[in-house]
């Protein structure tokens, strides 16, 4: 009996076992990988897509635009953003948890009322906006949660920045009236 066959043998044999479990655990760290940057790269295109809404809405309510053309362009832009977070939420539905899907459908459905308050005529109370724009910040405050949760990620921040209280709103639906009758 060759002892030097069997121990190289045996090496072999542990270097073939070794190697195809690294490539398991390597394949399956790249899955985790893809899967991790995709769902930041979705999260961030629902989140942009709901800011712009949001934002849409607030210049839609703001005294500087109610020009019939401007509010068909808003109206259009709203459209794009809501477009753009069903699509994302379809691959949210493929990637991610049942929670994150519920929190990001919760947003959808608080931003669809806001919508549809924004662009009515005559325009509700301020009070009344402001009770959905707040029901919009909460469920999006969860979902950013539930996010940060799916991607194990500790110390969820609040969104705590506003423009309330400046100027900001109007300066912007200025700048966008302006651009409207030079171009960009």
């Amino acid at each position: 009996m060759d002892v030097t066959g069997i121990v190289t043998a045996g090496a072999a044999g542990l270097a073939a076992v070794l190697a195809g479990i690294n490539l398991w655990v390597s394949g399956r760290r790249e899955l985790d990988k893809w899967t991790r940057d995709t769902l930041v790269e979705v999260f961030v295109t629902f989140m942009d897509a709901s800011f712009k809404q949001n934002g849409i809405c607030t210049t839609v309510t703001s005294l500087d635009s109610r020009k019939i053309t401007e509010r068909q362009h808003l109206r259009m832009a709203a459209v794009g953003a809501h477009d753009t977070e069903t699509d994302t939420l379809t691959r949210l539905r493929l990637l991610a948890s049942s929670r994150v899907v519920t929190a990001a459908e919760a947003l959808h459905e608080a931003e669809h009322k806001l919508v549809d308050m924004s662009f009515t005529d005559p325009l509700p109370s301020i009070e009344s906006l402001e009770t959905v724009r707040g029901s919009v910040l909460s469920t999006r405050a969860q979902l950013l949660e539930e996010a940060r949760r799916a991607l194990r990620l500790r110390d969820t921040a609040a969104i705590s920045h506003s423009h309330r209280d400046t100027g900001w709103y109007e300066f912007r639906s200025i700048a966008r009236s302006y651009e409207n009758r030079t171009g960009p």
